[in-house]
């Protein structure tokens, strides 16, 4: 015989069974069933971002630094700012001159025609006077030219040059050099960078023959 009381079990049993299943569905339900509002902020359009075209290297011993800047949103003006100073009107390319060893900070700020500052880069570099560096234009491998033009520089503070051609003598260079009447064969060329304080000396060097 069915009671009432029975029945009454029955029910609850199944509404128990009922809210695990809801729980587990509500559980199991994918991440991304959710809806997420993500506000991002705005980006510069990368036609009209602002850009350090030239700089320094990051480590060198050049007591002058020279940036130049662009951006192509029109009617953009600029300001210049080094380390703590205050930022001033500028052009591109701006230079600095008489820096003291140690890390500097470069700063430069764009403002559109609306007069908002709307970007700003900056990049840092370190100075120092022992550095010493030598970078160089070689000819071709080969070559049926009788003359070459050798062109050289050095980010080192101050630097003087010695060159020699073969088996020649080193002698006071300045880039530009120019050679001529270049036998057929190898010919080797030396430079020496030495730096304007006199503590450090780099030797580089190429070969190249002549057909």
């Amino acid at each position: 015989m069915f009671h009432l009381k029975n029945l009454l079990y029955v029910l609850i049993i199944l509404n128990i069974g009922c809210a695990k299943q809801n729980s587990t569905t509500q559980n199991s339900s994918s991440p991304t069933d959710a809806k997420i509002n993500i506000v991002k902020p705005p980006i510069t359009d990368p036609i009209d971002a602002l850009t350090i075209t030239n700089k320094p290297l990051k480590f060198a011993g050049l007591k002058s630094a020279s940036f130049s800047f662009s951006t192509l949103q029109s009617g953009s003006t600029f300001q210049c700012k080094l380390d703590a100073g205050a930022a001033v009107p500028c052009t591109s390319p701006f230079n600095y001159t008489n820096l003291t060893d140690g890390i500097h900070y470069f700063t430069v700020f764009a403002t559109n025609n609306a007069g908002t500052m709307w970007a700003s880069e900056n990049f840092n570099w370190n100075v120092d006077e022992n550095f010493i560096n030598l970078n160089t234009s070689n000819p071709p491998t080969t070559s049926t030219s009788t003359s070459a033009t050798i062109t050289f520089n050095s980010d080192a503070h101050a630097p003087t040059f010695q060159c020699k051609l073969d088996s020649g003598s080193f002698a006071p260079c300045t880039s530009g050099v120019q050679l001529s009447n270049l036998s057929t064969g190898r010919h080797t060329f030396i430079i020496q960078v030495t730096n304007g304080l006199g503590t450090a000396t780099l030797t580089g060097g190429f070969y190249w023959d002549v057909l």
